[in-house]
């Protein structure tokens, strides 16, 4: 999972940059509400070189994925960003998950709440799943239309249909 994460990393990277976009590469970790941890894989003004994709191959998988606490920085770091649009892109092989709480609803609340602020703030969240098990938590989280998720190689038709 952590391969395909950063293979998609890349490849985005790459097309917005190819396609004279700005953006930037983060990654996150979380070991209980007051312990998030974010890492600058690839800075806005920086382009996708060796030394980015070094960073990027070198992120590892470790403790657990606050996804309200990591969309509540990266919205703060896009919104010092001047442009007409603003968009976060979460890349996610899992659901919110963190050591120090019992109920996945309150994970999924909390990032849902992240989502809405981001948007009252003019920033477009979208989020791409590895998990194909993803639809359910993921449709609470950001909308009908504002997730995907894939088995790696094809949309999942169970949770990816748009009604």
């Amino acid at each position: 999972m952590l391969d395909l994460s950063r293979d998609a990393a890349m490849l985005t990277g790459l097309a917005l940059e190819h396609a004279g976009d700005r953006c930037a590469i983060h990654g996150f970790c979380s070991t209980g509400a007051t312990r998030s941890a974010t890492s600058r894989l690839k800075a806005f003004d920086a382009t996708l070189d060796a030394r980015c994709l070094e960073r990027l191959a070198g992120a590892r998988s470790r403790l657990s994925s606050r996804f309200g606490a990591a969309l509540r920085h990266a919205t703060g770091v896009l919104t010092a960003q001047r442009s007409e649009q603003r968009w976060l892109l979460l890349l996610s092989d899992g659901e919110p998950h963190d050591i120090d709480v019992f109920d996945r609803r309150y994970l999924i609340e909390d990032a849902r709440r992240s989502v809405c602020e981001a948007a009252r703030l003019g920033i477009g969240v979208f989020c791409v799943a590895l998990d194909p098990a993803a639809g359910g938590y993921l449709r609470q989280i950001f909308g009908p239309r504002g997730f995907g998720c894939s088995t790696g190689s094809s949309p999942c038709p169970k949770c990816c249909r748009r009604s």
